[in-house]
């Protein structure tokens, strides 16, 4: 982390708490996972992913409070995945790949519904497949996906496609549907390469060094500007600063 950056997230860290409205709160919330942990940063995050915010909201305290205090967020984790929220219910899965939380009985339904309904989904994201697959490999769930999996194989994107067959060939999902051997299971690595490719963005250009260093430079600019405003905005309502980052 650069200097301005980290001289920003110690500013943050004393004016977080005037942040209002869902796309101020998202974006603040977010960017509390760079500030040093401490109990009242950790306390804010567990009551904003827990509480009646609006998704977007808690799906950013929820990931910021995994960077503090890591599969002591389990508890947050399932709840959120728990939610009516696609998109809360999406990353809430991916914190249980990234902890190894386990979701209980609920998640085979929901990912059956989602993956062998594709064709169907009004709402959907490429992250989603490598997501459910990672999980549902790694907690010994395939067998009871495999024909959704097969489904879901009709209706991919043309860019999805090749990923698909890297990780999990037809060859070898056939095979797993009859011996359900873990040798014919996906490649964990290759699912993980997918989910890396999804969230860098599946049509745009390949995510270079050069592409990474500017868009560091645009998020410090951004954190700026936010940090600038709520310092405003603290200072008219006449609020003390909170005492540091600790």
């Amino acid at each position: 982390m650069d200097d301005e950056r980290a001289h920003l997230l110690r500013e943050l860290a004393s004016v977080w708490p005037v942040a209002r409205g869902t796309d101020e709160r998202e974006e603040t919330l977010g960017w509390l996972a760079g500030v040093p942990t401490s109990p009242a940063v950790v306390d804010a995050l567990e009551s904003a992913a827990l509480g009646d915010e609006p998704a977007a909201v808690r799906a950013a305290a929820m990931g910021a409070l995994v960077v503090h205090v890591g599969g002591g967020a389990a508890d947050v984790v399932r709840s959120c995945f728990g939610s009516r929220s696609f998109e809360l219910r999406l990353r809430a899965l991916r914190q249980a790949v990234r902890l190894d939380v386990d979701l209980g009985e609920a998640f085979v339904p929901w990912a059956r519904r989602r993956l062998g309904g594709r064709g169907r989904l009004s709402v959907w994201d490429y992250s989603e497949p490598p997501t459910v697959l990672c999980y549902a490999s790694r907690r010994h769930l395939l067998p009871r996906l495999l024909g959704a999996v097969e489904r879901l194989a009709l209706h991919l994107d043309p860019v999805e496609v090749p990923l698909l067959e890297a990780a999990w060939p037809a060859t070898s999902r056939r095979r797993f549907g009859e011996t359900s051997a873990a040798a014919d299971g996906p490649d964990d690595e290759a699912l993980v390469r997918w989910l890396e490719r999804a969230e860098e963005g599946m049509h745009r250009p390949a995510f270079t060094p050069e592409r990474a260093a500017a868009l560091e430079t645009v998020l410090t600019e951004q954190l700026a500007g936010l940090v600038a405003g709520l310092r405003r905005r603290q200072a008219r309502s006449g609020a003390a600063p909170r005492p540091g980052a600790g």
